[in-house]
């Protein structure tokens, strides 16, 4: 019925962090797509003051080496003025994933929750051109 073997994980905001975890433990996958993702563990336990304990040193650097881990294609996109979760956020996740060569695409004026709405053609274009160049 037309069925192809080709998936890709999409992950939006906190849907990062279970898209990433399938990155790195589905092998079959053809490519990871994050939009305004929230997959840096290491800000979130920052935030919290646990950095400076065993266990959150221990949590932020076991989910960094499962990120680098990730072995398949990656396009991050993310809003210019996101508040919600910060532009600087994709920049760690897209340097974390050392093994994909990631594309970050930022859409400017875009912030969290309107990145459809301003950046539309911008959007579906990267989409677009990353499924189509994906292995």
């Amino acid at each position: 019925g037309g069925y192809s073997d080709a998936r890709f994980v999409m992950g939006r905001s906190l849907g990062a962090g279970p898209a990433l975890e399938a990155a790195a433990n589905a092998p079959r996958l053809r490519g990871l797509i994050l939009e305004s993702g929230a997959g840096n563990i290491r800000r979130n336990v920052e935030r919290r003051g646990l950095l400076d304990t065993e266990l959150g040193a221990r949590l932020a650097a076991a989910h960094e080496a499962k990120v680098a881990r990730i072995s398949i294609p990656a396009l991050l996109i993310h809003g210019e003025v996101d508040t919600l979760v910060p532009l600087s956020t994709a920049e760690t996740t897209r340097d974390l994933l050392t093994g994909t060569k990631p594309h970050l695409e930022v859409i400017p004026r875009a912030g969290h929750n309107d990145i459809l709405w301003v950046g539309r053609d911008q959007y579906f274009t990267a989409i677009s051109k990353f499924l189509s160049d994906a292995p």
